[in-house]
């Protein structure tokens, strides 16, 4: 049996220190702060894990959990902590081990997607209340202050929209610990047999611009359909349908940015920030600039600056 080093001991202690940190954070700031921190919970254990092996690990992720039960909410931690804990630690543990990194990448946004569908299931056991209910009937009520709806297809379709925000929410998250996780390691060269191989490609063509406009009409098709036809084929339809409208729209948003920041390579690396700011607050003109340049296939444009 191999022994376990101690300079591995003292590196552990460190991360799950972190999530000490993270604890009081979540238990003592103000409310809306442990909203924001949600998505670097897998981040200090996918680095570790990266660096040492998957036994020793593993029990740094255990210490991580056992600790935050002492200083956050109990209930806190088993609903959101211990499933990203555990996230981050099989996604340093792939990262190293795992030849191609796709598979890397779908089984993490599987676990990510899991437990935030656990946690919503058992939130509603332990407090004994509908989480999905509460949330539709308040959007309901703010909706009721514009026009009125069919409560029961609306109820239908607003659950749908919230399972693609789950959705969009794990492959959100997936991708920014991924980002920053190779941001990390590679700049503080942390981890020396890792390949960094995470790039998302800029690529415009006119058949994005083309399935963009699709998946958009096929989402109001299926949702003026359900709202007069309300059936259980065309709610998974609307759902199929949103659910990848909403991640496209990502990227589209991806492509715009990069856009201004190749067409404008003298402004100030600050300014970046604003560009992805106006992008997310002006989605309806980002989202037709960017068809408008997958359409014209942009890549030319690009290879000539």
């Amino acid at each position: 049996m191999k022994k376990i080093n101690v300079k591995d001991i003292t590196e552990g202690a460190l991360y799950v220190a972190c999530y000490g940190i993270l604890a009081l954070i979540s238990r003592y700031l103000i409310t809306g702060v442990d909203s924001m921190i949600y998505y670097i919970y897998p981040l200090p254990m996918a680095i570790y894990s990266s660096r040492k092996s998957f036994r020793i690990s593993l029990i740094a992720a255990l210490a991580g959990i056992t600790l935050s039960f002492l200083f956050a909410n109990p209930l806190y931690v088993l609903i959101l902590m211990m499933p990203n804990i555990i996230g981050g630690l099989i996604l340093g543990s792939f990262l190293k081990r795992t030849p191609k990194q796709i598979i890397t990448y779908l089984v993490v946004f599987i676990i990510f997607l899991f437990s935030d569908f656990f946690s919503i299931w058992l939130f509603e056991k332990i407090n004994n209340i509908g989480y999905w209910d509460d949330i539709v009937d308040w959007s309901i009520k703010i909706l009721r202050i514009f026009a009125s709806f069919d409560e029961e297809i609306l109820k239908k379709v607003l659950i749908s929209l919230f399972v693609v925000v789950i959705i969009v929410d794990s492959l959100i998250k997936l991708v920014f610990n991924v980002l920053i996780f190779f941001l990390i390691v590679s700049r503080l060269n942390l981890v020396k047999d890792i390949k960094i191989g995470f790039k998302i490609p800029l690529r415009y063509s006119p058949i994005i611009g083309i399935i963009f406009v699709i998946l958009f009409l096929g989402t109001y098709i299926t949702l003026i359909k359900f709202i007069s036809m309300p059936s259980n084929i065309i709610e998974v339809l609307f759902t199929i349908f949103i659910a990848l409208y909403f991640i496209l729209s990502i990227y589209i948003m991806y492509q715009v940015v990069m856009y201004f920041r190749i067409k404008f390579k003298k402004l100030p690396m600050w300014s970046f920030i604003f560009i992805v700011l106006f992008a997310f607050i002006l989605f309806p003109i980002t989202h037709l600039i960017g068809i408008f340049l997958n359409l014209l296939n942009y890549n030319y444009i690009k290879d000539a600056l």
